[in-house]
């Protein structure tokens, strides 16, 4: 994808250059420039929406259920019984890996917070809040 944007770049500058220098015709450098501003903002979210496919195939996430922790589910069902009905939930899910960690990705309807087993099963319900609600604001 940046050989892409970097191509539309040059196109657009460069006939700019010409266009400037030779007096070529202004109708042509509007349509082109319309196209590159339109063309990389769609190129960069198209990019993002497939990331978050990747990310859940290659991660192997699996989605987060309530008999893995009981108590962080509740407080998250909780969580989401509280808010406006404006914000869409997450879809929370976890891995096996058996540290503290988690990390927020996806776009629009489509977002995930993923989180390790090792931070969903902690004692320590307050660091969990933490990380949760972090993960729902980054």
């Amino acid at each position: 994808m940046g050989v892409a944007v970097s191509a539309f770049w040059a196109l657009l500058f460069g006939y700019t250059i010409v266009a400037v220098n030779f007096g070529d015709s202004p109708v042509l450098l509007v349509v082109l420039s319309v196209v590159v501003f339109v063309s990389i903002p769609l190129m960069i979210y198209g990019h993002y929406r497939r990331s978050a496919e990747r990310t859940l195939r290659e991660s192997g996430l699996m989605p987060f259920q309530e008999s893995l922790a009981p108590e962080h589910f509740g407080f998250i069902q909780g969580f989401y019984a509280n808010t406006p009905h404006t914000f869409t939930a997450p879809t929370l899910m976890y891995n096996a890996d058996g540290g503290a960690s988690a990390f927020s990705f996806g776009a629009g309807k489509n977002m995930y917070v993923g989180m390790s087993t090792g931070l969903l099963v902690t004692d320590d319900s307050e660091a969990f809040k933490t990380v949760f609600l972090h993960e729902l604001v980054t």
